[in-house]
């Protein structure tokens, strides 16, 4: 049997509301499972890069950051439309990332 994991990745720019969609949108394509990335933005990308490319990815990892609350709710709504849920840690989670 095949399982499809659709990669939600950074192509919702940011937007919980576009990451939504994609999630609706894999549903009924017919995936199995949903992934997310994380990035903690503290430790991602150091503030004081050098180079052109280092500042343009900086800038590229702000802009499509979700919060572990933001993807924890997303998951909860991946669960409702019965998909499994993944994440890929490209910097380990800070727990103090959470609000109170």
């Amino acid at each position: 049997m095949t399982y499809i994991i659709a990669e939600i990745g950074i192509n919702h720019d940011g937007s919980q509301s576009v990451a939504k969609t994609l999630i609706e949108s894999a549903s009924k394509a017919g995936a199995n499972a949903v992934k997310f990335q994380y990035r903690n933005l503290k430790k991602s990308y150091e503030s004081s890069a050098k180079q052109l490319g280092d500042v343009m990815l900086k800038a590229e990892i702000d802009k499509n950051f979700l919060s572990p609350e933001i993807i924890f709710d997303l998951s909860i709504f991946a669960k409702k439309l019965n998909l499994d849920v993944g994440i890929s840690f490209f910097t380990e989670l800070d727990f103090n990332d959470f609000k109170d």
